[in-house]
């Protein structure tokens, strides 16, 4: 449908004979309303279709309908071509809001009821040193394209950065901080550190250096283990050497890196029956690092111990609670004593060096031979005295203890002739025996 003049006084229009009015969206100079004098419109004009335009080519248009649902108003600039430049002016159809593409650069003059309540303390003054961008009313800091400096606090919330929150430097940017000081990152806890996850994201984790490492909780070390401080392990079964039949699990006593000892917890030899092999010993090494010996090896099966070394010194007691073997005599070195003293007891077990008392026989008594008793003799003991050239016994019963002649001139002793005379009831045999006085009885035969 064209759009039409409609006649109004006080002079209605040209009557059109060859064609009607052109379009809505342009003008005809030639035919219709001459662009110079114009037509006097009264009752306004209407201009029908979607969308409904008003154009200067090649500089403005006004859109009067949009075609959208409500329509929108706007006021478009055009370049050479007729093409869409941008809109400066637009009305919302709906909410009736107008939006500018550009500040104002004239006053406004006096706001709205609507401007006022929306924004009832005002704009204030952008702050110097910074830069802002005005919304809503109010000014936000924005960074600039170009690049700026900021001095104040900056707050990056998520959905207003790249990547759901996130602040991305593309490429060679490069983020620099003059301090750590100025660089906070929530949680974590003292002593840790940001760690990546390989995809840029960021945690906090617990430092380490080298690697690999064995967990906190516990893990296995496949190759050597170097201390060299203190290891303290504390815990039941908490400190294992595991190895495979036959193998050895050692541990190394070293000085500038050369082995002193070794501490052999199974010595390389294959298990087998009745709990053979994989015996402890303890092996030590020369200044150069050479083999010296295993000094100390106890069988797993039954626990018999060798030494081999030089000699075993023992400064507190030893108890032998089973068989003490000796090769020979001269495998038994007892210290002290003088030569020819002999091993007393003193009736408790205990042994002292001792001077024999002489005499005696084979398990007979011993006797002992001075001008002065032995002190705290035994009850059978003898004692020869020096001085008056006589025996005594020590003697013990329920009344009395003594030291009693074993041979008494002046008196007979049971079983015994006395030298000053008697009664013989045997026979007397004798060599080269010389005989004075007188002999009564059976008779004397000598050869």
């Amino acid at each position: 449908m064209n759009d039409q003049w409609i006649p109004g006084p006080p002079k209605p229009p040209p009557q059109w004979v060859v064609n009607p009015l052109p379009p809505s969206d342009e003008w005809n100079n030639t035919e219709g309303c001459d662009a110079v004098p114009g037509p006097a419109i009264v009752q306004g004009i209407t201009i029908t279709g979607v969308p409904a335009t008003i154009t200067a080519p090649y500089a403005w248009r006004i859109t009067l309908n949009d075609g959208g649902g409500p329509p929108n108003f706007t006021i478009d600039h055009l370049d050479g071509a007729g093409d869409l430049i941008d809109s400066p002016i637009r009305i919302d159809g709906e909410t009736g809001q107008v939006t500018l593409l550009q500040d104002p650069t004239l006053d406004l003059g006096v706001a709205t009821k609507h401007y006022v309540d929306q924004n009832a303390a005002g704009i204030p003054d952008a702050p110097d040193n910074q830069t802002y961008g005005r919304t809503d009313g109010a000014w936000n800091l924005v960074v600039p394209a170009a690049g700026g400096t900021f001095t104040g606090v900056t707050n990056f919330s998520a959905g207003g950065a790249v990547t759901s929150g996130a602040m991305l430097f593309v490429g060679s940017a490069v983020c620099s901080i003059p301090t750590i000081a100025q660089l906070s990152l929530g949680g974590g806890s003292l002593g840790q550190v940001p760690a990546t996850d390989g995809n840029g994201n960021l945690s906090w984790v617990t430092p380490v250096t080298g690697g690999p490492y064995l967990p906190l909780t516990g893990g296995t070390i496949t190759g050597s283990l170097t201390v060299n401080t203190v290891l303290t392990v504390q815990g039941s079964n908490s400190f294992v050497l595991n190895g495979p039949n036959g193998n050895q699990r050692a541990i190394l006593g070293q000085t500038s890196t050369l082995t002193r000892w070794q501490l052999m917890l199974g010595d390389g030899t294959s298990e087998g029956l009745n709990n053979t092999g994989s015996n402890f010993s303890l092996t030590a090494y020369a200044t150069a690092g050479g083999f010296l010996g295993n000094w100390l090896t106890i069988a797993r099966a039954d626990g018999s111990t060798v030494f081999n070394g030089s000699g075993v010194t023992i400064q507190g007691g030893l108890a032998v609670n089973g068989l003490l073997a000796l090769a020979d005599l001269t495998h038994l070195a007892i210290y002290g004593g003088a030569n020819g003293q002999v091993l007393t007891t003193n009736g408790s077990g205990l042994l002292s060096w001792t001077t024999p008392s002489g005499g005696g026989g084979p398990g007979g008594p011993p006797v002992t031979i001075g001008d002065t008793p032995p002190s705290a003799p035994a009850v059978g003991a003898l004692w020869w005295d020096s001085v008056g050239g006589q025996l005594y016994v020590w003697y013990s019963d329920a009344n009395s203890s003594q030291w009693v002649p074993a041979s008494n001139m002046g008196a007979a002793v049971a079983g015994y002739l006395p030298l000053t005379g008697g009664t013989l009831t045997g026979p007397l045999n004798g060599t080269a025996a010389t005989f004075t006085g007188t002999v009564s009885g059976g008779g004397l035969s000598g050869r």
